[in-house]
């Protein structure tokens, strides 16, 4: 089977990761996960990913300031930013530093 491209699935639990990989995958895209924030920011420096689908919070570093970073280098890698009934609060922040868009999903 012919991938449209590569996401990087980023998030502190492997099960959610997995789970978006599954989806990715019935969908026609390839992913790659990792778990941490230093992990994720040197998979990004090595890779042009297709998209980036990411927790608001992971080990390292928050998906807010991954946006920012991407942003900042002038990468416009679409973004999904994962948040929950914690931190949802971020949706109006994450939303000026540039994600493509927020999903708040339950706990």
């Amino acid at each position: 089977m012919s991938h449209r491209g590569i996401v990087l699935v980023a998030t502190a639990s492997a099960n959610l990761g997995q789970l978006v990989a599954r989806e990715l995958l019935r969908h026609g895209w390839a992913s790659h996960h990792e778990g941490d924030g230093a992990a994720v920011k040197d998979a990004l420096r090595a890779v042009p990913y297709a998209a980036v689908v990411m927790d608001a919070h992971l080990p390292g570093c928050t998906g807010p300031s991954l946006v920012h970073d991407l942003r900042a280098r002038g990468i416009a890698t679409p973004c999904v930013l994962l948040l929950d009934s914690e931190t949802c609060s971020l949706n109006a922040v994450a939303a000026r530093l540039g994600p493509t868009r927020c999903l708040i999903g339950p706990d």
